[in-house]
């Protein structure tokens, strides 16, 4: 059996071996039955952490596509190439679905925009050939956190003073020590910084193939799928964080701060 793999790949290399072993069944040139090189030996063919095969293999098994006999051996099942072609229709399926809701969602007709919906059907389709679109998806997901959760936070800080001016402009002479100390603190923005940081890293690690607690999905879900909805929950975690931020600021201001236009009003 031949199988490649580059590490100079966008794909995740463990991901490389599962797609030529099922693309080997899709086509026959697996039979049920056929058995598979041992780990060490596929590892040391290929060059790589034994580990990276056996994880390979990992996700064959939880797929229905081989079996493992005793503690080595593992061979194609029986019934291997309906299951690939299950993955792949689920893949598909789901792929379609999740495109015609976001089309839906952006107030659009699917059925009056049939060309949208097939390109991206078209670009989703050749995915598994060409991981580079993931890596494109990934920058921009990255781009987004660095403008939410580092740059907006940083513009914002530069506003302190005037929203306490804007109330009462004789309250940072009278409070010298808490103004300079609100100039000072940067414990908000260290935390989204940080929060930043953890979202990039959760994304990166997604990106890579690399199992992440919460955040991965079924064997069987595409890795773009699994990237976006990542995105998707870290941006809405990332809202609130921002949200409750700015409630505690302006109700901090609300009971500190006294405005003087409502003073003035009574």
């Amino acid at each position: 059996m031949e199988i490649t793999a580059t590490t100079s790949s966008p794909e995740p290399v463990y991901e490389q071996i599962v797609r030529q072993i099922q693309d080997r069944v899709a086509s026959g040139g697996l039979t049920p039955g056929t058995a598979l090189p041992p780990v060490r030996q596929l590892a040391g063919d290929l060059q790589l952490n034994r580990n990276t095969v056996a994880r390979a293999y990992k996700q064959l098994e939880d797929r229905g596509v081989i079996l493992t006999a005793g503690r080595k051996a593992r061979f194609v099942r029986d019934n291997a190439s309906r299951e690939v072609e299950r993955i792949k229709s689920s893949r598909a399926e789901r792929s379609v679905r999740h495109l015609v809701a976001g089309v839906a969602r952006r107030g659009l007709e699917p059925r009056r925009h049939r060309s949208l919906v097939h390109r991206r059907v078209a670009r989703r389709a050749t995915e598994g050939n060409d991981a580079m679109s993931e890596w494109i998806d990934f920058g921009l997901y990255t781009v987004q956190v660095v403008l939410l959760w580092v740059l907006l936070p940083r513009k914002g800080a530069q506003f302190t003073a005037a929203m306490i001016v804007d109330r009462d402009a004789d309250w940072p002479a009278k409070h010298p020590g808490v103004m300079q100390s609100l100039l000072r603190s940067r414990w908000v923005l260290n935390t989204f910084y940080v929060y930043a940081a953890l979202s990039i890293a959760v994304l990166s690690a997604l990106r890579l193939g690399v199992q992440v607690p919460v955040f991965s999905r079924a064997a069987d879900a595409p890795s773009w799928e699994v990237l976006k909805d990542a995105h998707g929950t870290l941006m809405i975690l990332g809202m609130i964080m921002y949200f409750a931020s700015f409630a505690a600021w302006t109700r901090w201001l609300s009971v500190h701060v006294p405005s003087r236009r409502g003073a003035a009003r009574r």
